[in-house]
């Protein structure tokens, strides 16, 4: 899976679950930066940022 990433694509709910739906399956992605972005990974509605401070 092709993914090209920008500061839009990266807010998008839809962008956001077509790469979990893709990580859940097992299938790879290649990411392609448009522009600088940043991503938020969410897990069960909660951000990486989350998870990690409960894994504490």
């Amino acid at each position: 899976m092709v993914v090209m990433l920008s500061q839009n694509s990266t807010g998008s709910d839809n962008i956001v679950k077509e790469v979990m739906l893709a990580s859940e399956n097992k299938k790879g992605n290649v990411p392609v930066h448009l522009e600088p972005t940043e991503i938020l990974l969410k897990h069960g509605g909660k951000t990486g940022a989350e998870l990690k401070a409960e894994a504490k």
